[in-house]
């Protein structure tokens, strides 16, 4: 009688270990797949986010390099804080035109920098690798346009010096959005933009083995 009370106590003692044991166990799992899906689902948004902002510099690079109108000028400078009434500069309606396209391209540049650490803290060099030459591409560019703009007639290209064609290359799309581009720069631009689109699709579609 006595032996079949110890029995019973001890099957009862291992009954609740095991019992805890499996808690703990079903604990540790539930903790780690919903770790693991917060990590997916992080991972999923920054890198949707990445992507969006990705597209918002291309469109602006294409915004900056795109040929101004007179009209485009002229109606830049009238919108210019310091605009003169009745007298119009075609070199202050450029410079103004391009600081009106150049705020879109900032914009934009903010916004990847600071979504840049967060990328950063998940996929490490991979992501540094593709985002810093972007952003190197997008100062190029800002730093040309200004030196363009410097000019004394940065509105007749026929007049600047040929040595300064590489600049040209940069600021002005001579080849009217071909997706075919002379300009080494945009060459450059484009495949950059590229790899960090394939890279960021694989984090959005992780089983899309298109990319």
């Amino acid at each position: 009688m006595y032996l079949d009370e110890y029995t019973t106590a001890i099957c009862r003692d291992i009954i609740v270990s095991v019992s805890a044991l499996s808690t703990a166990i079903i604990a540790i799992v539930g903790y780690n797949k919903w770790r693991k899906e917060l990590h997916g689902r992080t991972e999923y948004e920054i890198a949707m986010a990445l992507l969006k902002i990705v597209y918002k510099i291309r469109i602006n690079v294409i915004i900056v390099r795109s040929c101004m109108s007179t009209d485009d000028i002229i109606s830049a400078f009238k919108r210019a804080p310091d605009m003169e009434p009745g007298l119009i500069d075609l070199k202050k309606g450029i410079i103004a035109a391009y600081e009106e396209r150049l705020q879109g391209l900032e914009n934009a540049r903010l916004e990847m920098v600071k979504y840049f650490v967060d990328g950063e803290v998940l996929w490490g060099k991979q992501i540094k690798d593709l985002i810093i030459p972007l952003l190197k591409q997008v100062d190029s560019l800002r730093y040309w346009v200004g030196i363009y703009v410097q000019e004394k007639d940065p509105g007749n290209l026929d007049k600047i010096n040929y040595l300064k064609k590489p600049m040209v290359d940069i600021v002005i799309d001579s080849d009217g959005g071909n997706d075919n581009p002379s300009s080494p720069f945009l060459k450059n631009f484009n495949r950059i933009v590229l790899d960090l689109e394939n890279f960021l699709r694989q984090k959005i579609y992780p089983h899309d083995h298109h990319f």
